[in-house]
């Protein structure tokens, strides 16, 4: 039944062993696509025979994909072929080897690194848990998205503030540019990120962007000028989302790829969650206690939910694989550069940004234009709305996109979307129909970038993924720089009619729609086809 090995003494190996026969038994009654024990089974087994100090494991004589690349050593099937085969009665030497890759793979505890053999004729599904350790990464991701993408979407809270407190006097088109400065340094920062990260690994730069983090924080809460906060709230932030935003987005579709849009957007609802939960907390806190202090709890806050959040992230197989098998840092991929289709998906993502920070940034102030007599309470609350059913719409267009595709998704999103504000918005005189905004804009404002990565993956592969991730988000620094501050100016300009900034942030959002579509009739031009 197994192959001819000295088990591990023990109850370890006992328990080994009886892991094994059960793998063996229901998978002679079931599926094994649907054997509890072939999905979970190989992270198990891993695990414990890593808490053993790396023990042989027994093998199955009818092994599957994922259990032959938990074994050592290329030679493994060659030392003992099955009787019968034309292998049978040849020294190993005479038999003929087939080459296979080393993958060397983080032991759970510390100690030397063993190398995993992966054969290079597997199919992808087979790198795929679908599930498993995946969910703990996933959560591990969701909090570092709420941590740090998710602090810049509560920006609104402070610009108010800094109008009528620290930087009294300063042009709204200023403060938009502060809060504009931390989402480009993050964008610019995060294409040589995510190359970096491809090569040598995700986890040390999330360690790097806690340190950023919690910095930011303590900077910002001992600053009085304006330049202070440029360099903590503004660079320092920066630079923590630049350092985490490819890998957040990339380490779902290292574990998942029928579920890869549904992990995905449960990741980048993170962000929105983090953001809707911070709009009402830092709001409460800045009214009722001093501003130095609540940056210095939130300093603290952020420094205990990252630690745990880095601790649960982890490389999925087919992430290891690629980077085992890659030598030096590819700062272009030449291939993917000459195709059109990368270009539009590019430059839609970099216009669908540009719609998308206004209502963030200047929803409370169109509040109070609308209605001079709101509660402060009152004024967040719509930002808060929007962020939190963000974080319901991030997640949703992930099960959507599973259905129907990513780019499908992402045309339907951000149509709705940029209707939203050119339908809504521009109408919404009284506090019911800014709500109403808030939720549709909400669910589907944001979703693009819920679903960068899963069109990434169907478009060119899960290859270099966080460095293609940290490319189309390289494409969105005009946006995050620029978003706001043009926003800003139009409204100066117009006299204060909110109307010219509402249509430009829509119109651009409807742009996007347009690029994005021509980049899917180009992969797949079959009009209702899943892609």
């Amino acid at each position: 039944m197994f192959d001819d090995q000295i088990p591990p003494s023990g109850p370890v190996g006992l328990l080994l062993w009886f892991f094994a026969w059960l793998n063996y038994v229901i998978g002679r009654v079931m599926d094994p696509q649907t054997n509890p024990i072939h999905v979970y089974g190989p992270f198990i087994v891993q695990r414990f025979s890593s808490l053993a100090l790396a023990l042989p494991l027994p093998h199955k004589q009818r092994m599957s994909g994922q259990d032959t690349r938990s074994r050592t050593g290329t030679d493994a099937d060659i030392d003992h072929p099955p009787e019968g085969s034309e292998a049978a009665g040849k020294a190993p030497s005479d038999i003929e080897k087939t080459p296979r890759t080393e993958v060397h793979v983080q032991p759970a505890i510390g100690g030397p690194i063993p190398a995993q053999p992966i054969d290079p004729g597997l199919d992808d599904d087979e790198l795929f848990p679908e599930g498993g350790r995946g969910w703990l990464v996933v959560l591990g991701c969701f909090m570092l998205s709420a941590m740090t993408l998710g602090f810049g979407l509560c920006w609104g809270v402070f610009q108010e503030y800094y109008r009528h407190n620290i930087l009294v006097g300063t042009s709204n088109s200023v403060l938009g540019l502060l809060g504009s400065t931390q989402g480009a340094v993050g964008t610019l920062s995060s294409l040589f990120i995510g190359k970096l990260g491809d090569r040598y690994g995700y986890k040390r730069f999330t360690v790097m962007a806690l340190v950023c983090s919690v910095g930011q924080l303590l900077g910002a809460a001992f600053s009085s000028k304006l330049w202070h906060f440029f360099l903590t709230q503004g660079i320092l932030q920066g630079l923590a989302t630049g350092l985490c935003f490819p890998f957040v987005l990339a380490y779902p579709s290292q574990w998942f790829k029928r579920r890869r849009g549904l992990a995905t957007g449960i990741v980048a609802a993170g962000s929105s969650f983090g953001g809707g939960t911070a709009t009402l907390i830092l709001r409460a806190m800045l009214t009722q206690i001093s501003f130095r202090n609540t940056l210095l709890i939130y300093a603290g806050i952020h420094c205990v939910l990252m630690s745990i959040a880095i601790c649960l992230v982890k490389e999925g197989p087919a992430g290891a694989a690629a980077r085992a098998v890659r030598g030096r840092v590819g700062w272009a991929d030449k291939k993917v550069l000459k195709d059109p289709v990368f270009w539009t998906t590019a430059c839609s993502m970099g216009f669908g940004i540009f719609g998308f920070f206004s209502p963030y940034f200047f929803m409370p102030t169109y509040a109070i234009s609308r209605i001079p007599t709101l509660s402060p309470q009152y004024t967040v609350l719509p930002s808060s709305i929007m962020n939190f059913s963000s974080a319901v719409g991030r997640s949703l267009i992930g099960l959507v996109a599973d259905s129907i595709g990513p780019a499908n998704a992402f045309i339907l999103a951000i149509t709705i979307s940029a209707l939203s504000q050119l339908l809504i918005w521009n109408f919404a005189y009284n506090y019911v129909t800014i709500m109403v905004f808030s939720v549709a804009f909400g669910a589907t404002g944001g979703c693009f970038l819920s679903l960068m990565t899963p069109l990434a993956a169907q478009l060119f592969g899960t290859r270099n993924l966080a460095g293609l991730t940290g490319t189309f988000n390289f494409f969105m620094a005009p946006g995050n720089l620029a978003a706001a501050p043009i926003a800003g100016l139009i409204l100066s300009a117009s006299g204060g009619n909110w109307h010219a900034p509402i249509s430009y942030s829509g119109g651009v959002q409807l742009a996007a729609v347009g690029l994005m579509l021509y980049s899917r009739l180009r992969r797949q031009p079959v009009l209702f086809a899943k892609f």
